[in-house]
């Protein structure tokens, strides 16, 4: 069963202002961020939003990775 939550992406810019990747808080662990790329989050204007995210194990791969489901406003 994939672990699902509500969390608040922060866009990481390059110094030209481009986008690198988002960060959310960890959920537990060392580390106080987890990183998404930037093609894994649908376009949205500013520098936060929240999202419904889902973590899964993708096909052929050893690591679990967020995935965006959806956009939640309101929150």
């Amino acid at each position: 069963m994939a672990h699902t939550r509500i969390a608040v992406l922060t866009r990481m810019k390059d110094l030209d202002g481009r986008t690198l990747c988002f960060t959310l808080l960890a959920s537990g662990g060392r580390r106080l961020h987890d990183f998404i790329d930037k093609e894994r989050v649908p376009d949205f204007e500013g520098d936060q939003a929240t999202f419904e995210t889902e973590k899964v194990r993708e096909p052929g791969s050893p690591w679990l990775r967020w995935r965006v489901i959806r956009r939640v406003e309101g929150v």
